[in-house]
C-alpha cells in the first residue's frame, strides 16, 4: 500500500513538471514579445520626441485687463521645456521687468512693479526648446504671442465751478474723452471712492435744498462710470452707460457721516447717528444687496467708536475706542 502511494506521488510530480514546462514556454514567448514591443516603442518615442510640437497651451492673462492687484501671469506648456531657453527668448513689449519661477510645465512670471495703466502688452516666445530627458537638446517650440492690456488711465474729481460745481466728474485719459459729469444737478457730492474694478463709484451727497449743504444730511449712492475694468473683457466695452445712479443708504432715521469701502468692494462701513438719540451712534456695515446693520463684536454687542478704517484684507475694521484702538471683524 505504501509503495503504491509512493508511485502515485512520483507520477503526479513528473506530470506536474511536464505540465508546468509546457505552460512556461508560451508564457515566456508572450512576455518576451511584449518586452521587445515596448522597448521598440520607447526607442521610437525617445528618438522622435513624440508627434506633438512643443507649444504654449495656456496664457493666464490672454485678452485680460489687469490692475495693480495683478502681479503674475502663467504660461502652461504642453511639454517639459528647457528653462534657460524659455527665459532667454521670452519678451514683453513694452517691457515689464520681472522674475521667473517654474513648477513642472508651468512658468510663472512675476512683475516687479504694477503695470502702467493705459497700455497694451505683447508677450512673445519663440526659439525656445523642449527639455530632452535632461539634455540641452530638443525640438524648437511653436512661436507664441499673447496679448493683454492694463486698465484705462482714468480719474474722478468734484467740480468746483460752473456747471461742474459740486458734481462728480470723470476723465478717461486713455480714451481721450471730454470730462463726463456723473452726478445730477440736485446732488452736492461730499466724498467718493472708486470700486476696485472702476466700474462704479461710491459717493456721499446731499440734496441742494439749502444754499449751504450740511454733512449730517448725507445719503450714500453709487454711480456707474461707463468703464468695465473686469478681467476677461477683451472688447473693452462698458457693462452700463456712465451716470446710472443708485441710492444705497438713506438718512431717514440715521444721519450718515464718514464712510469707507473695502478693498474687495463688497462691504461699506458708515458712521451713523440716530436722529432721535445722539447716544445711539457708531459704525454700521452694509454689504451689497443687503440691509445695513450695526457693527457688533463676537458676543453680539453693538460697537461704538470714532474714526475708523477698513483693513486691506477687507475682513476687519480698525476703530478708535476710548483711549485706544480696536480691531473688529466685519
Amino acid at each position: 500500500m505504501v509503495n503504491l502511494r509512493k508511485k502515485i506521488n512520483h507520477l503526479f510530480r513528473e506530470n506536474q513538471d511536464i505540465l508546468l514546462e509546457e505552460l512556461r514556454q508560451p508564457l515566456d514567448r508572450v512576455a518576451i514579445t511584449l518586452i521587445l514591443g515596448l522597448t521598440v516603442l520607447i526607442c521610437l518615442l525617445f528618438v522622435s520626441g513624440g508627434s506633438t510640437t512643443p507649444k504654449v497651451k495656456d496664457f493666464s492673462w490672454q485678452d485680460k485687463k489687469i490692475g495693480a492687484e495683478d502681479t503674475a501671469f502663467i504660461l502652461n506648456f504642453n511639454r517639459p521645456m528647457n528653462h534657460a531657453s524659455v527665459e532667454k527668448n521670452l519678451t514683453i513689449e513694452p517691457p515689464l521687468p520681472g522674475k521667473v519661477s517654474w513648477a513642472g510645465r508651468r512658468m510663472a512670471y512675476t512683475i516687479l512693479e504694477p503695470a502702467p495703466y493705459g497700455n497694451q502688452y505683447k508677450v512673445k516666445l519663440s526659439g525656445a526648446k523642449e527639455k530632452f530627458y535632461g539634455l540641452d537638446q530638443g525640438e524648437v517650440m511653436q512661436p507664441f504671442q499673447g496679448l493683454f492690456r492694463s486698465r484705462d488711465r482714468a480719474f474722478a474729481y468734484i467740480g468746483f465751478q460752473g456747471e461742474e460745481k459740486g458734481r462728480l466728474i470723470l476723465i478717461n485719459l486713455t480714451k481721450k474723452q471730454r470730462p463726463i459729469i456723473l452726478s445730477p444737478k440736485n446732488l452736492e457730492v461730499m466724498d467718493f471712492k472708486f470700486f476696485p474694478q472702476g466700474e462704479k463709484i461710491l459717493f456721499s451727497a446731499v440734496e441742494k435744498q439749502n444754499e449751504v449743504p450740511t454733512l449730517i444730511e448725507q445719503q450714500i449712492y453709487t454711480v456707474t462710470t461707463g468703464i468695465n475694468f473686469t478681467p476677461g473683457d477683451s472688447q473693452l466695452k462698458s457693462l452700463e452707460a456712465a451716470g446710472k445712479i443708485e441710492k444705497v443708504l438713506d438718512n431717514l432715521e440715521y444721519q450718515n457721516l464718514k464712510f469707507d469701502l473695502s478693498a474687495d468692494g463688497q462691504k461699506i462701513v458708515i458712521q451713523r447717528v440716530n436722529r432721535k438719540d445722539v447716544f445711539d451712534s457708531g459704525p454700521w456695515v452694509l454689504e451689497l444687496e443687503k440691509e445695513a446693520q450695526p457693527l457688533t463684536n463676537k458676543d453680539g454687542i453693538i460697537q461704538k467708536g470714532g474714526d475708523f478704517l477698513i483693513t486691506p484684507d477687507s475682513k476687519s475694521l480698525v476703530i478708535l475706542q476710548g483711549e485706544g484702538t480696536s480691531i473688529l471683524p466685519i
